[in-house]
């Protein structure tokens, strides 16, 4: 199962205060096991670095960026996807942008945000409690 994580997912992890830090964190554990592979978007490996840099120094951050692209397939943002963003419903462009990531090459988008993804693509998409439920099942 390929799966992508939204920004705020990881963000969660990243901000203190956020309210699913826990299972977030719960999920970057699992890395890269046999089914799961982990997808996210050079998008949000751009907006995770904008955030973090408020709280974390270059080099922390620099090196956070490193970590995760190298244990997750990275997907780049094309031409394509803001085409297809600017003709979708959704209603928030960041989000339509990440839909259209997604679909070239996930089977499920794992997101606090529920609303601005279900309905505005085909893919399954579940709350991190709902794919730690899924996957434990």
């Amino acid at each position: 199962m390929r799966v992508f994580l939204d920004t705020n997912v990881l963000l969660d992890t990243l901000l203190p205060g956020r309210s699913l830090r826990e299972v977030s964190n719960t999920i970057l554990t699992l890395g890269n096991i046999d089914p799961l592979r982990f997808c996210v978007s050079t998008l949000t490996l751009a907006n995770l670095a904008y955030s973090a840099q408020k709280m974390y120094s270059k080099q922390e951050v620099r090196e956070l960026l490193n970590n995760f692209i190298h244990r997750w397939r990275i997907l780049a943002l094309s031409a394509f996807n803001f085409y297809e963003a600017v003709s979708s419903k959704s209603p928030d462009f960041e989000d339509a942008l990440q839909i259209s990531i997604a679909e070239s090459d996930c089977d499920v988008i794992v997101t606090n945000n529920v609303k601005d993804f279900k309905g505005y693509t085909a893919l399954e998409v579940l709350t991190p409690q709902e794919f730690l439920s899924k996957i434990s099942a």
